[in-house]
């Protein structure tokens, strides 16, 4: 069974989140939940999870940071991004910082499921208005 490791600030969506990774058995278990980067951290070192889904928009220690950190000492661990943000500053930041997907809040219950499979494949999963701001970038 595969650990996935939630860090978002927001109850509901952690909640949703869960449900959505665990609803059917896709192989998958939320080890954990965290509230922030800093957080998440701590959670890091107790689940070691397979993947983390991290919200950008945080208090304490925010999403981009977050990705970098924990990528610099587990490098093998997966990162979805799943935010309401699509603006350049949050975007390239967290690609750069080795995110593997990029998803808005926006996105239904398979799309996330799906992310999640593709993630562990090793294979990228962006949300198409984030891939057309992505393409429109390296014209």
């Amino acid at each position: 069974m595969l650990k996935v490791l939630i860090i978002d600030d927001e109850p509901i969506v952690r909640e949703g989140l869960k449900t959505i990774i665990e609803w059917e058995n896709y192989g998958f278990h939320v080890c954990g939940e965290a509230v922030n980067g800093k957080d998440g951290w701590i959670k890091i070192n107790e689940y070691r999870p397979d993947l983390i889904i991290v919200d950008m928009k945080m208090p304490v220690m925010d999403g981009i940071t977050a990705t970098k950190e924990i990528l610099a000492r587990c490098p093998e661990t997966k990162i979805i991004v799943l935010t309401s943000y699509m603006d350049d500053e949050m975007v390239y930041p967290a690609l750069d910082a080795g995110a593997i997907s990029y998803l808005l809040k926006t996105a239904r219950a398979q799309e996330i499921a799906d992310a999640v499979r593709a993630a562990m494949r090793g294979e990228a999963v962006v949300d198409a208005k984030v891939l057309g701001k992505l393409v429109q970038r390296n014209r």
